[in-house]
C-alpha cells in the first residue's frame, strides 16, 4: 500500500521519568601473578633500557632535534582506571590516542570464566586487550623505569599506586617505531611496483595529534627532511577536532624504496604516527557493453531544493536520465578538464539515486540532486584514464570543504545546499581496510555529522579477489568468508560510527543469459554478496548497518582441477545505470557493487525525507516533531525497514556452527547480515495489518524518556504471529583518540515477555550487539500464547542517555521508529485502531534545549 492509503503515524512526544541505574558489566580475563609478569615483562623493560641509552648517545651528533622523546604502546587486560588520570597530571607525558582490540587467549591471559561446554572447533577463544600511546620523554623514561624496578622490588613510593595497577594487568610494552608507522608497507609495496621508477611517488605521512606550536615545528623539520632527498610537500592540514594533522609528499622512487627497508633517518622522528599510501579508490564502471537504454520515466525538472548530495565524480549532466535533475556544484572548475568521456563513476551512482535500481523505471524524486566532485580523471603509467582523489590535495581536506560549503553558515555568501539533510558517499579507500581505531575519513564524518546534524550514507567497500575452488556451494562459501574476515574488513570510511553503512545482496533484474562456467555467488539471493565487506564496526558495533540489493557478479572457474573462481571484469549482469558511452540516446550499461547498494539507500532515505515532512504537515500532535532533525529521522526510519530473512539466519547458523559460540550466533552473525536487507516500502507507508509511527524528540545525560504505543484490542484473545520493532537512532559527538570514541550513549529499555500484554520476546540481533553504536534496532516477536488486552494498554519503552567518553553538555536529539503487526492475511484493524487511539493523545514535549 502507498502512503495515500496507510500513511505513517505520529508518537507522542516522549515523557521525563527518574532514571533507572544499571549494574557494572561484568570483569574480564584475570591478571598473571606478581612473579610471572616480572618473568614476561622485564624482558621488555631491558629493551626500553638499552633505547634510552642509544637515544642519549645519539644525542650530540642527531639530526632529529635536541629533545628526543619516544612514543611508548602499553598493551593492558582492562582498562587501568587511574592511568588516564595519572598520564594527565604529569606535564613530563602526553597522552595521545588509546583502542581496543581483541585478541587472542594464552596461558596467562585466559577469561575469569571457564565455560561449562567446550568451544567448537573453528572458533578462537579472544579477549579484549586496550593499547594506550603515551609521549615520554628522557627523564619521563628514566622515571618509568624506576617504578618497574620498585614495583619488582614491593618498594613502590607513596601516591604510584596508579603505576602499581599498570604493572599488574600489562601484556606488553614497547616504543612506537619504525615498523608500526609502516604497518601498511605492503600497500606501499603495490603502489611503489605501479609507478614508473622515474616518477614521484605520493605518500601521506599521518603526525601524532599535538599542540600548535609542536605541529608546526614538526612541519617544518619533515618540509627539511623531505626536500633534502628531492621531495615536495604538496599539502598539509590540521584538525584538532578530529585528531588529525597530516602531509601530503612526494618521494623520488629510489626514497620510497629506502623507506621501506626502513634506512631514512626521518623515519625515526617521533612525531610519526603513519606513513602510507594516498587514498586507493577503485571506482572502475565498465562499458565495454554499454546499450541504448529504455525510456525515460516522469517528465519535466526536479523542482525544489536538495535534500540529498552526492560526493563522488562528475556525472554527465546531459545525459538523457540525468538532465534538469542535477545541481553540480564544482567551484575548483574541474569540469574543464573532466573529459566527459571520463565521468563514469559520477553518472552511474547519480543515476541510481535518481532512477533507482529497477531497470531506471523510477520516477525521479521530486528534490534536485546536488553533486559536489570529489574525484578527478588520473591517468596512471599505463596510460589508464580512473577516478581517484584529486593527486595534489589531502582527500580529507578535500571532503571537509565539500561539506562545509554546502552546509557551514560560516562560509563566505552562506551555505549552498543548506537544504540537504543526506550525504551519499559511494566511494571507499582500499587501501585502508578498518582495523581498530577509525580512520581519519571515518572521524571527519562522524564530527561532520554531529556538528550539521547530516546523515552520512556510505558503502561498506567491495572485495574482489578470487574465491576456492568449493566456494560454488553456499554453505562453504559462507565459511571462506567467515574465515577470512579479517582480510575483507570494511573499507574506510564504512567504520564510520554516525553513517549508515550499506553492504550488498546481489539482486538485479537483469535478463541476460549467463556465460558458460559462469555463476553469480552466492547464489541464494538473501544472503550477502560475496564481494561485500564485513563487519564488525568501531568496539564490535553493527556494521554494516543494512544491506541493500546491489546487483549480482559472476565469477567464472577454468576448467582445470584446483582452479578458483575469478570474478567477471564484464558485466552481463548487475543493475542498469546511466554512463556516459556513444550508443544510443540513453547509453546504459551493468554495473554491481556496494556503491550501488548506498546510492540506492540514499535514494530511499530521499524519499523518506518526504514521508517525514508528510507526518509533520498533517499538524495535530506531531507539531512538535518538526523541532527533531530530519536526518535522525531519516536515521530510524531506513533502518526500522530492516530484516533478518529467517531463512538466511538459520542457513547462515548452519553453515558457520563451527565457527560461531553457542548462543551467541545472533551477535557474531551481525558482522555478516547487519540488521538486515531494507525493506524499501515499509518506510513509504502502513498496511491494515501494520501500524508504523515516527517520533524521538532531545534528550540531556542522565535523563530517561518514557515513550507509549497503543494496543489495539483486536488483538485481545489472539495467538498468532505478532511483532513489535523499536528503532532508536541519533548522531553521537565523538572523542577521537579515546578508545570509547562515542561521546553519547543512548539505549533504549524495551519490557521482556512478561511484562507488556503482548507476550513477545526478543528476536533478531542479540540485544548487547545493538548498543555499541548509534542505532538500535530490536524485533520483538512470538508466535503462540493468546493475549489478555484491555482497552487502554500501552506497550511503554524508555530512552535514556550517558556519557560514554568525553564531555557531553549538549542535548542530543533522537530520532525512533516503531511497528506493531500480525501476520498479513489476519484481518485484524491493527493500523485504524493505533491510529484512532493516537489522535486524542496530547502531550507537552520535554523541551530541553
Amino acid at each position: 500500500m502507498g502512503e495515500g492509503d496507510y500513511p505513517i503515524l505520529a508518537l507522542p512526544a516522549g515523557e521525563v521519568v527518574p532514571r533507572v541505574e544499571r549494574p557494572p558489566g561484568r570483569g574480564g580475563a584475570k591478571n598473571p601473578t606478581k612473579a610471572r609478569q616480572i618473568e614476561r615483562l622485564d624482558p621488555q623493560f631491558l629493551e626500553l633500557r638499552r633505547a634510552l641509552e642509544a637515544r642519549r648517545a645519539d644525542l650530540s651528533t642527531s639530526a632529529l632535534g635536541a629533545a628526543p622523546e619516544h612514543v611508548l604502546v602499553f598493551e593492558t587486560n582492562g582498562s587501568p582506571d587511574k592511568f588516564f588520570a595519572e598520564v594527565a597530571k604529569r606535564p613530563e607525558l602526553e597522552w595521545l590516542l588509546d583502542f581496543e582490540d581483541r585478541v587472542l587467549a594464552d596461558d596467562d591471559f585466559r577469561p575469569a570464566r571457564q565455560r561449562a561446554k567446550p568451544l567448537p572447533p573453528k572458533v578462537e577463544q579472544t579477549l579484549t586487550q586496550y593499547a594506550y600511546m603515551v609521549l615520554f620523554n628522557q627523564v619521563a623514561l628514566e622515571q618509568l623505569l624506576s617504578y618497574w624496578a620498585a614495583y619488582k622490588t614491593g618498594k613502590m613510593p607513596r601516591g604510584l599506586g596508579a603505576w602499581s595497577e599498570v604493572f599488574r594487568c600489562l601484556r606488553a610494552i614497547r616504543r612506537w617505531g619504525p615498523r608500526d608507522r609502516l604497518r601498511e608497507a605492503d600497500l606501499l609495496q603495490d603502489l611503489l611496483e605501479s609507478v614508473d621508477p622515474l616518477r614521484t611517488v605520493p605518500v601521506e605521512i599521518e603526525l601524532w595529534p599535538r599542540s600548535a606550536e609542536h605541529r608546526r615545528q614538526t612541519r617544518e623539520r619533515l618540509k627539511a627532511e623531505v626536500e633534502a632527498v628531492g621531495g615536495t610537500v604538496l599539502d598539509a592540514v590540521e584538525m584538532p577536532a578530529i585528531h588529525y594533522h597530516a602531509m601530503l609528499v612526494e618521494l623520488p622512487h629510489h626514497e620510497l624504496q629506502s623507506l621501506l627497508k626502513q634506512d631514512v633517518a626521518w623515519l625515526l622522528i617521533d612525531d610519526i604516527y603513519l606513513v602510507r599510501p594516498t587514498p586507493q579508490c577503485v571506482t572502475d564502471v565498465d562499458i565495454s557493453g554499454a546499450a541504448d537504454g529504455p525510456p525515460v520515466a516522469g517528465t519535466g525538472p526536479a523542482l525544489g531544493e536538495p535534500v540529498v548530495a552526492l560526493l563522488d565524480g562528475l556525472p554527465m549532466e546531459n545525459h538523457a536520465h540525468l538532465q534538469g535533475h542535477l545541481v553540480v556544484d564544482d567551484p575548483d572548475g574541474w569540469g574543464a578538464t573532466y573529459q566527459v568521456a571520463d565521468r563514469k563513476h559520477g553518472t552511474a551512482m547519480a543515476s541510481l539515486i535518481l532512477r533507482g535500481g529497477n531497470e531506471l523505471a523510477d520516477t525521479p524524486p521530486g528534490h534536485p540532486l546536488y553533486v559536489r566532485p570529489i574525484l578527478y580523471p588520473v591517468r596512471d603509467g599505463f596510460g589508464q584514464v580512473a577516478e581517484r582523489p584529486p593527486r595534489g590535495r589531502l582527500w580529507l581536506d578535500v571532503i571537509h570543504q565539500a561539506i562545509r560549503r554546502m552546509l557551514a553558515p560560516d562560509v563566505p555568501g552562506g551555505p549552498v545546499a543548506a537544504s540537504v539533510k543526506i550525504v551519499n558517499l559511494s566511494v571507499g579507500d582500499t587501501g585502508r581496510p578498518f582495523l581498530h581505531e577509525p580512520s581519519p575519513l571515518a572521524r571527519l564524518l562522524d564530527w561532520l555529522s554531529w556538528k550539521h546534524q547530516v546523515l552520512f550514507i556510505v558503502s561498506a567497500g567491495n572485495h574482489g579477489d578470487d574465491l576456492p575452488r568449493e566456494c560454488e556451494d553456499d554453505a562453504q562459501l559462507l565459511q571462506h568468508i567467515f574465515a577470512n574476515r579479517r582480510h575483507r574488513r570494511l573499507l574506510s570510511p564504512g567504520e564510520s560510527l554516525n553513517a549508515i553503512t550499506v553492504g550488498a545482496v546481489g539482486l538485479d533484474h537483469a535478463s541476460a543469459p549467463i556465460p558458460p562456467n559462469a555463476r553469480p555467488l552466492p547464489s541464494r539471493p538473501d544472503l550477502p554478496a560475496a564481494y561485500s565487506a564485513l563487519g564488525r564496526g568501531h568496539r564490535r558495533s553493527v556494521k554494516p548497518d543494512v544491506l541493500m540489493a546491489a546487483g549480482r557478479q559472476l565469477y567464472r572457474r577454468l576448467p582445470m582441477q584446483d582452479a578458483p573462481w575469478t570474478p567477471l571484469r564484464r558485466h552481463v549482469v548487475g543493475q542498469l545505470v546511466a554512463v556516459p558511452a556513444n550508443v544510443g540516446s540513453r547509453p546504459t550499461a551493468r554495473l554491481s557493487g556496494t556503491s550501488n547498494a548506498a546510492a540506492l539507500t540514499s535514494r530511499l532515505g530521499g524519499l523518506y525525507v518526504d514521508t517525514i515532512a508528510n507526518v509533520i504537515q498533517r499538524g495535530g500532535q506531531s507539531d512538535w516533531l518538526s523541532d527533531v532533525p530530519v536526518a535522525v529521522l531519516v536515521k530510524a526510519l531506513l533502518i526500522h525497514t530492516a530484516d533478518w530473512h529467517s531463512e538466511a539466519f538459520e542457513f547462515a547458523k548452519q553453515a558457520l556452527a563451527d565457527w560461531v559460540v553457542p548462543g551467541r550466533a545472533k551477535d557474531d552473525l551481525a558482522g555478516v547480515l547487519g540488521y538486515g536487507v531494507l525493506r524499501a516500502e515499509r518506510g513509504l507507508g502502513c498496511t491494515p495489518e501494520r501500524a508504523t509511527a515516527i517520533g524521538g524528540g532531545h534528550i540531556v545525560k542522565d535523563m530517561r524518556m518514557r515513550h507509549r504505543v497503543p494496543i489495539p484490542s483486536a488483538l485481545h484473545t489472539f495467538g498468532g504471529w505478532r511483532r513489535v520493532t523499536v528503532t532508536l537512532a541519533w548522531l553521537s559527538p565523538v572523542n577521537s583518540g579515546n578508545r570509547k570514541y562515542r561521546v553519547a550513549r543512548l539505549g533504549l529499555d524495551l519490557p521482556n515477555d512478561k511484562d507488556t500484554p503482548l507476550r513477545v520476546k526478543a528476536s533478531q540481533v542479540h540485544s548487547e550487539a545493538t548498543t555499541r553504536g548509534t542505532a538500535q534496532h530490536v524485533v520483538l516477536q512470538r508466535v503462540t500464547s493468546a493475549m489478555n488486552i484491555g482497552p487502554d494498554d500501552e506497550f511503554e519503552f524508555f530512552v535514556s542517555c550517558a556519557e560514554d567518553c568525553g564531555k557531553l553538555d549538549a542535548p542530543v536529539p533522537y530520532g525512533l521508529a516503531v511497528s506493531l503487526e500480525v501476520e498479513p492475511g489476519a484481518q485484524l484493524p491493527i493500523y485504524e485502531e493505533v491510529r484512532e487511539r493516537l489522535k486524542p493523545r496530547v502531550a507537552v514535549p520535554a523541551r530541553v534545549r
